[in-house]
């Protein structure tokens, strides 16, 4: 609900990690663990990268609300 749903909804893959990185004031969702976002449905992911990624999660809500 924060940005219009028209800008949203045609966003998929790097295109979306790029919104998020821009949005969120930094580059780990391109660059970074974000990338999961991209790859995750073909990669084992560890504790420490759920973590690494909900921090990140969690910063771009703060950002963005």
């Amino acid at each position: 609900v924060v940005y219009p749903r028209e800008k949203i909804v045609p966003l998929t893959g790097i295109n979306w990690l790029n919104f998020l990185d821009k949005t969120g004031k930094t580059n780990q969702f391109s660059q970074g663990i974000g990338k999961v976002f991209l790859t995750g449905p073909y990669e084992k992911l560890v504790k420490t990268d759920v973590k690494r990624l909900e921090s990140i999660i969690i910063k771009w809500i703060k950002t963005n609300v």
